[in-house]
């Protein structure tokens, strides 16, 4: 009777993973810990261990390390933003000892740059940060585009650069200068 909690939580996350599109093959294994469990429930986690793979298949399993990796990952329970921060530090880690920059999917063409701030960083390994900064290109493209435009420069070293790797706040200041930027636009 004791292991009827493990058994309760291996058959939600099977119904959990059996309706998910692309969910791992290792999803349908009994046994999930608490980890496993919330990454095969959650598409973007999915997404990040399929990169995580893709990235490791690279090195030829040459890196050590993914074992004490995998340890400390689980420690994150299922706290989402824990586990999804974990793929992304080790994604960024293989990637930068083992991926060569032109292989690299890049989610803009600048996060090819080196060296990239902390805020670069963080917008070019979230997808909706990216988004963001296209979006924002685009406009600022349309109303103003000069290398050397004084608001644009001042926004992105004391508002963009200002917020780190806190994507929270690099939303925030994306979505202001974009609003400030659509402003601008004709018939704005």
């Amino acid at each position: 009777m004791r292991h009827l909690p493990v058994l309760a939580l291996a058959a939600l996350a099977l119904t959990l993973c059996a309706g998910g599109a692309g969910a791992q093959s290792w999803c349908s294994s009994a046994g999930l810990n608490p980890t496993e469990a919330t990454i095969c429930a959650d598409a973007e986690l999915r997404r990040l261990d399929r990169r995580l793979a893709d990235v490791y298949a690279r090195t030829d399993g040459a890196v050590n390390g993914q074992r004490s990796w995998v340890d400390w990952r689980n420690q994150c329970g299922t706290s989402r933003p824990c586990i999804a921060q974990a793929y992304r530090t080790r994604i960024d880690s293989l990637s930068g000892a083992s991926v060569p920059r032109d292989q690299d999917t890049a989610l803009r063409p600048w996060c090819r740059n080196s060296p990239l701030g902390a805020a670069e960083r963080a917008i070019c390994s979230t997808p909706r940060l990216a988004d963001l900064d296209a979006a924002m290109s685009a406009i600022y493209g349309a109303t103003r585009a000069r290398p050397d435009d004084a608001r644009q420069l001042s926004w992105l070293r004391h508002e963009r650069d200002a917020c780190g790797r806190d994507r929270a706040c690099l939303k925030e200041a994306y979505v202001n200068r974009i609003i400030e930027l659509g402003a601008a636009l004709p018939g704005g």
